[in-house]
């Protein structure tokens, strides 16, 4: 190879003859036409790949949805059998009540502490279902609605909000 190229390059045109012109421009068409053919089906694939890539990356995309569905269905799935266990619980709270005798339920409703718990049930927190992140989390809406209605706050009214949240974040009980 090097040693045609070393002819080429040592080829006096002067002497070179009208049958040898033609004939090195006939080979100089020939290669730029088969080089004109290579490059002409390398690009008739692009397209084809292109279609591939695309269909790939199309089923990438169906696939981590699918999946994320699957997640976001099992998280909610867990959240709604909380949600039906804490609504489980809470008519054996009403039956407790119920139960009482009722001189003691007249009693209750008369004094003071009976007015405590009617603020206090105002102050309880819901849970609600969260649909973004399918997450039990607590309803704020009516404490922050009873703020609202307050012209003044009071410490005592910030701490009792203060303590409502801290429970229900942390989990800690108001009394101790």
């Amino acid at each position: 190879m090097l040693e045609l190229l070393n002819r080429i390059r040592k080829i006096d045109l002067r002497k070179v003859t009208p049958t040898q012109w033609i004939v090195g421009l006939a080979a100089l068409i020939i290669v730029m036409w088969v080089i004109g053919q290579v490059v002409s089906f390398i690009t008739g694939l692009v397209p084809i790949a292109a279609l591939i890539l695309i269909l790939y990356a199309a089923y990438r995309v169906i696939s981590n949805r699918q999946k994320a569905r699957n997640d976001v269905s099992a998280r909610a799935d867990t959240v709604m059998t909380e949600a039906e266990t804490v609504l489980a619980s809470e008519p054996k709270r009403e039956n407790r009540r119920a139960r009482r005798e009722p001189a003691q339920v007249e009693e209750a409703t008369e004094t003071a502490p009976a007015v405590e718990e009617d603020q206090a049930a105002r102050l309880r927190v819901a849970p609600k279902l969260n649909p973004d992140t399918g997450i039990v989390e607590a309803d704020l809406s009516r404490l922050e609605a009873l703020e609202q209605e307050t012209n003044t706050v009071t410490d005592d009214v910030m701490a009792q909000i203060e303590a409502r949240r801290r429970r229900l974040m942390g989990g800690e009980d108001a009394d101790g």
